[in-house]
C-alpha cells in the first residue's frame, strides 16, 4: 500500500502493554472512538483499543486482555508499506516500511498499490 499523505506520530513515547497488566484508563478518543486513553504503571500513556481491556470494577482500572503496542510509523506521502496486521474496527493498519521500521498507520492515509 502507498501513503497518500504524510503520517507523523504524536511527540510522546510509545506505550506497550502486556496481557494481564493493570492500567489506568480515561476517556475515549473523539476522533477514533474505538480507542481509550490508557496509562501504564510506569507512567507511559497512549491510545489503546478499548476492546483489548477489561475494567476491573475499580473505577478507572482495567486489565489488559491482549498485548498492544501504540507505536505509529512515521512515513512520507508516496512511501510504499507492507501491511502486517489489519485492525478494521479501529481503522488502523500495522505496517512495515522498506527500511524495516514498523508501526500503526491510519487506513485513511493509505491507498492500494497499482
Amino acid at each position: 500500500m502507498r501513503l497518500t499523505q504524510d503520517h507523523r506520530p504524536p511527540p510522546r513515547a510509545a506505550l506497550q502493554v502486556q496481557a494481564g497488566e493493570l492500567v489506568t484508563v480515561g476517556d475515549n478518543d473523539e476522533t477514533w472512538p474505538a480507542f481509550i486513553w490508557t496509562e501504564s504503571s510506569h507512567g507511559i500513556a497512549g491510545w489503546v483499543p478499548e476492546r483489548h481491556l477489561r475494567r476491573t470494577g475499580d473505577g478507572d482500572v482495567a486489565e489488559v486482555m491482549r498485548s498492544y503496542d501504540t507505536t505509529e510509523l512515521s512515513a512520507d506521502a508516496g512511501a510504499v508499506v507492507e501491511v502486517v496486521e489489519v485492525d478494521e474496527e479501529s481503522g488502523w493498519l500495522w505496517c512495515r516500511a522498506a527500511d524495516g521500521r514498523a508501526g500503526w498507520v491510519p487506513v485513511k492515509v493509505l491507498e492500494h498499490n497499482g
